[in-house]
């Protein structure tokens, strides 16, 4: 039983009472309460809280005879405890005092003032500068069926808005974008908690419900849309049109109200999937270890981590973005290049100069979100001052290089920062240049700016001078050397005397307080000029949190400009990181074409020579043509198969946001999507074998891959017997090659499939490339012509470690699986080879064939795909002794 429901409520003191009140309405939030110095924590929420926090839990009396637990924090640090619990997936409300307890008799007033969950959060010290904080509300609209997403950041404002078809497809966008907290409806919590907790996530998401009266009410929708996005409401915006969308987008919107956060930052919607861009998936994410390797779930070995250059955390934000959704647009992908270029020509040295520039900028966005919700602290303020100093520094320097070189380019960008001129202009006038260093009111805005500030601040400062004064003439007046006058928190200022001189206070001292070693007085001379002193302190502090609020407001109505500064900022940031990496790297500027071939000569991994070293990394050249579209590969394991094919891969990303390539040269195309299928990975919470994963992960590839994508095959087909697995593996390959002719790299130690590159025209024949010296075997890394006799299963064996009594015995076994199944044969000339492969799906029967031209693929799920292609394996057992497929294997 929990305490709360044990209260016995008449019993307990007026504080419980009030705590108990607050904690009714923080939405199962621990619940911080302000008394005095320290927030206090209490009951459930302090037995979770204190270890949680490493903080001492204790107890103490609540007025029903009962104890009840509690723990607690300075006020002046509780951000980082707050921001503590909200990373371990806590929700977190604060309750403050409304009122002073010297202004009040009775108890204070204190009441929420903030409530905060871990996807949303504007405070930057609880934020990870280069990784957005997103919150995802999902819908399923009841009349159309398909599930409307929203994504949004209240600490940038970012808000996206799109649809998928399938709760499957909505799970996949919750796995890339990765939201810290998602909303759903009631009926849907379960399905999403079970289906999220079975995925393995590095990060576990927290849970919400979407407010089920918004959902229907149009009237507070169209109130909740005009006051974030203007008069016109959604109707505006790209996805303006999206059927279920106004519901979604005004649920969250109220969520965010009912967290007392502000709105205005929301100020446009953009589509979930930008048209300009292609959405990799999960699989690709994990395979190619874009952002995070797949093992540790460690951005140390990821692409990220090797290519990050920026140095703003918008500019890493925009990265991390770029690598999720490379850009499709051939115009601006070229584009981007071109600007890259651009900054190479000017060298090194000045490419850096830019780079230290840009160095120690503050999260502009994040700041300016602030701003608008006028909760950014002067620290802040100051922060985002020196922000724009650099960008007007940033633009004095491009001003100054594009006189030696052509920058066309970069232009705009800087017609953008000009756009700081004015704002910077204001805050340096009126922001005090030690604002910096407070957190509070007081002294913030600069002398000068205000008349009425600088009089009262002039009052203040004459006042405590005459209190100086004041405390020399007491001390010559009565002999107390050691006599001072000190302010209380309580009585204002106070003469202290030691014990030693109490003897020498004159009568007409009036007694305070009695401290252990001293005595605390006043006189009526003091209590006048304490009188003078602090009204002109509260009224300098008055007029300073007016003109701060003002400025605020001032800001605010800029905030387009900023918001725009900010986005190039970004934008530009990603192009110098995109030209330092191809300095420090030697990366190439590739050259795109439409289709017509992938030539790319000495490429590298980005990652793998980044730890083996540039030296020790063995080049590779990938040379494919319109006409020799999809390479075969074979070799054994550890030749470096899989390391080729993900560098492929990853330099088809890189090129397609924007960067140059880890290559001697390089040639390719604009894909309109990358499909991978590499390594080992199975899902047993779900019941998932890895053959299964395995199938499902291929039929969404052959679902969806045009012949304008990538196609990234390691190894298909292992996860079941060989029989099997390697009928699965011909019948995929010659799909792929007969009807999907996508860029395709296809690796594969089923040596049966070789012959299909004397079928195909389209099939390239390669091989990872083995040496022999003695009986010793050598992997050299490089990729040439031909097929691999081998797998070198034993001598991988060997050199992993296995012991000799172990490889003789396998030794042993293998010459006996061989004597078995060799059966002497004359071999087939070439043609009968190609009569058989090209009579396949004749030798196999009329049966199997008016199954497969009555299928309807875009209707039925990838599992039912799996059991078609299982019954038609088995199907092929059966088949007659002249098909090309005999007791499933393949006869060639």
């Amino acid at each position: 039983m929990s305490v709360l429901s044990s209260v016995d409520f008449e019993k307990l003191t007026p504080m419980m009472k009030q705590y108990y009140a607050l904690k009714k309405r923080c939405q199962g939030a621990i619940l911080f309460f302000r008394m005095g110095d320290f927030y206090e924590i209490f009951g459930e929420d302090a037995n979770i809280a204190a270890p949680l926090l490493e903080i001492v839990l204790t107890s103490r009396e609540r007025g029903d005879k009962k104890k009840i637990p509690f723990c607690g924090v300075p006020y002046h640090s509780a951000r980082s405890y707050w921001h503590k619990l909200l990373r371990k997936n806590y929700k977190v409300a604060i309750a403050d005092q409304m009122e002073e307890a010297s202004a009040t008799k009775g108890i204070v007033r204190r009441d929420i003032t903030k409530i905060m969950t871990p996807g949303c959060v504007d405070e930057l010290e609880g934020l990870h500068q280069g990784v957005p904080n997103y919150i995802m509300g999902v819908y399923e609209h009841p009349e159309k069926r398909h599930w409307v997403l929203c994504l949004a950041d209240v600490s940038t404002g970012e808000l996206r808005l799109g649809k998928v078809e399938s709760f499957e497809d909505a799970v996949k966008f919750i796995h890339q974008l990765g939201p810290k907290e998602l909303l759903v409806r009631r009926f849907c919590e379960k399905r999403f908690s079970e289906k999220l907790k079975s995925s393995f996530l590095t990060e576990a998401i927290t849970i919400g419900l979407l407010n089920e009266s918004i959902l229907r009410d149009v009237e507070k929708q169209k109130e909740l849309l005009a006051g974030s996005l203007g008069p016109g409401g959604l109707g505006l915006h790209p996805s303006g049109n999206l059927v279920g969308g106004e519901e979604l987008i005004s649920a969250l919107l109220d969520h965010f109200q009912n967290l007392q956060l502000s709105l205005k930052p929301f100020r446009s919607v953009k589509p979930l999937v930008d048209p300009k861009t292609i959405r990799l998936d999960n699989i690709v994410v994990r395979d190619l270890e874009l952002l995070q390797t797949a093992r540790m779930q460690d951005e140390k070995g990821s692409l990220l981590r090797q290519i990050n250059f920026t140095q703003t955390p918008m500019g890493s934000r925009l990265l991390r973005w770029s690598l999720l959704n490379p850009l499709v647009d051939f115009k601006e992908i070229v584009k981007r290049h071109k600007i890259v270029a651009e900054l190479i020509e000017l060298g090194s040295s000045k490419v850096n100069e830019l780079r230290k520039t840009l160095q120690g900028s503050s999260d502009l966005m994040r700041l300016s979100t602030r701003i608008l919700s006028k909760n950014i602290r002067p620290q802040e303020l100051s922060r985002f001052k020196s922000s724009l100093t650099k960008i007007d520094n940033l633009f004095h320097k491009l001003d100054l290089f594009s006189k030696e070189a052509k920058l066309q380019t970069i232009e705009k960008l800087k017609k953008d920062f000009s756009l700081v001129k004015p704002i910077l202009t204001l805050l340096n006038q009126s922001l005090n240049d030690e604002a910096g260093s407070l957190k509070l009111m007081g002294d913030v805005i600069a002398t000068g700016f205000d008349s009425k500030l600088d009089q009262h601040r002039d009052l203040a400062s004459r006042g405590e001078e005459e209190v100086s004064s004041y405390q020399e003439k007491l001390r010559l007046d009565t002999k107390i050397s050691n006599l001072k006058i000190k302010p209380h928190k309580t009585y204002g200022l106070l003469i202290e005397v030691t014990k030693s001189h109490s003897s020498k206070v004159p009568d007409s001292f009036i007694r305070r307080q009695t401290m252990v070693n001293c005595e605390r007085f006043t006189t009526e001379d003091l209590k006048d000029l304490d009188d003078k002193v602090s009204n002109a302190k509260d009224y300098a502090l008055q007029r300073e949190e007016e003109l701060y609020f003002d400025l605020l407001d001032h800001l605010s109505r800029h905030q387009e400009q900023v918001c725009l500064v900010s986005e190039s900022l970004s934008f530009f940031d990603l192009m110098v990181s995109f030209a330092w990496g191809a300095m420090e790297n030697m990366y190439c500027q590739p050259k795109l074409n439409q289709h017509r071939a992938l030539i790319i000569k000495n490429s590298r991994h980005p990652v793998v020579e980044h730890f083996v070293g540039k030296k020790d990394f063995v080049v590779n050249d990938m040379v494919f043509d319109e006409r020799k579209k999809i390479m075969l590969i074979t070799g054994p394991n550890m030749a470096g198969k899989s390391t080729i094919m993900r560098q492929t891969a990853l330099i088809a990303i890189l090129s397609q946001i924007g960067s140059y390539v880890p290559a001697s040269s390089a040639e390719l195309p604009v894909f309109d999507n990358i499909f991978t299928r590499v390594g080992a990975s199975d899902d047993l919470s779900r019941g998932l074998s890895t053959f299964m994963v395995e199938m499902q992960e291929v039929a969404h590839m052959m679902r969806f891959a045009t012949p304008k994508s990538l196609v990234i095959l390691d190894e298909v087909g292992r996860g079941t017997s060989t029989e099997d697995g390697l009928a699965i593996a011909s019948s995929i390959l010659d799909s792929l090659a007969k009807d999907v002719n996508a860029w395709t790299m296809f690796a594969t130690h089923y040596h049966e499939l070789v012959p299909f590159s004397s079928v195909y025209p389209n099939i390239i024949q390669m091989q990872t490339e083995v040496t022999k010296d003695r009986k010793e075997i050598q992997f050299t890394h490089k990729l040439i012509e031909g097929a691999c006799g081998s797998s070198y299963g034993l001598e991988v064996a060997r050199l992993a470690g296995i012991s000799n009594l172990l490889i003789e015995n396998a030794k042993g076994f293998l010459e006996l699986q061989v004597s078995k199944n060799c059966v002497p044969e004359e071999k087939e000339p070439k043609e009968e080879v190609q009569d058989k492969v090209q009579n396949l799906h004749n030798d196999i029967g009329d049966e199997i064939m008016n199954r497969l031209n009555n299928l309807k693929l875009n209707r039925i799920t990838p599992l039912q795909a799996l059991n078609i292609l299982h019954d038609l394996v088995l199907r092929t057992k059966k088949a007659p002794t002249n098909s090309l497929f005999h007791d499933g294997q393949l006869l060639l």
